[in-house]
C-alpha cells in the first residue's frame, strides 16, 4: 500500500516546494521596495527560513 502512495507523496512534496519557491520570488519583490532597516533585515531572514524549508522539502523527495 505504501509503495502505491509513493509517487503521490513525492508529487505532493515537490507541489509544496515549488509553492515554497514561488513565495521566495514574491518575497524578493517585497524586500526591494522596503527601505533599508530592520523590517528589510526581517524579510531576508523570512526569506532564508523559507529557502531551508523548500531545501529541506526537496532533500526529504529525495530521500523517499
Amino acid at each position: 500500500m505504501l509503495a502505491m502512495l509513493s509517487p503521490l507523496m513525492k508529487t505532493l512534496v515537490f507541489a509544496g516546494a515549488l509553492i515554497l519557491a514561488w513565495a521566495l520570488y514574491v518575497m524578493r519583490l517585497l524586500i526591494v521596495r522596503l527601505p533599508k532597516g530592520p523590517l528589510r533585515r526581517r524579510w531576508y531572514a523570512m526569506a532564508a527560513m523559507n529557502a531551508l524549508f523548500v531545501a529541506g522539502y526537496l532533500a526529504y523527495a529525495a530521500v523517499t
